[in-house]
C-alpha cells in the first residue's frame, strides 16, 4: 500500500470533527471579519451568515515524523466565493497572531478523501456559500 493510501486509511479511522477546534475556528473567523477595514458592513453581514458550523472543514492532529500535523478535509460543496472570503480570513488571523504563537501553529496540510458529512439545507439567503448541485455531483 503505497505511503499516502495509508495516511489517508489512518485518518478515515481516527478523524472526528472535534466541536472545539470548530467552534475556535469559527470564532476565530469572525472576529477576522470585524478587523477587516477593506470590506464592506454589508459584505461582512453577509460573510458571517455564511460563516456556520456546517461551513466549517474538519480537521484532525496527526503526528508526522515527531512534528504535529492538523490534516484538513475540504469541504466539496462550498462554493468558490466562500472558500475565497474564508482564505482571506485565515489570512488576517494569522497576521494578527504574535511571533510566538505563529511558531507553535501546527503545519497544516489538506487531503482529497471522501468528505463525510452531508450538503446541509440552508436558507434561500445562504445560497451562494453553496457550489451548485451540478457542480458537486460531478466531482
Amino acid at each position: 500500500m503505497e505511503k499516502k493510501e495509508k495516511l489517508n486509511n489512518l485518518i478515515r479511522r481516527r478523524c472526528i470533527i472535534k466541536g472545539e477546534r470548530g467552534f475556535e475556528k469559527l470564532t476565530n473567523r469572525i472576529d477576522a471579519v470585524k478587523k477587516k477595514t477593506s470590506w464592506s458592513q454589508e459584505l461582512k453581514d453577509k460573510i458571517t451568515s455564511g460563516l456556520t458550523m456546517d461551513f466549517i472543514s474538519s480537521e484532525c492532529e496527526h503526528e508526522s515524523d515527531g512534528e504535529s500535523v492538523y490534516v484538513i478535509k475540504p469541504i466539496p460543496w462550498r462554493s468558490e466565493e466562500l472558500n475565497g472570503y474564508i482564505k482571506e480570513l485565515d489570512k488576517k488571523i494569522q497576521q494578527t497572531k504574535s511571533k510566538s504563537a505563529k511558531r507553535q501553529s501546527a503545519k497544516r496540510i489538506i487531503i482529497d478523501i471522501t468528505f463525510q458529512r452531508g450538503r446541509p439545507n440552508v436558507e434561500v439567503t445562504l445560497n451562494w456559500a453553496l457550489k451548485s448541485t451540478e457542480t458537486t455531483t460531478q466531482e
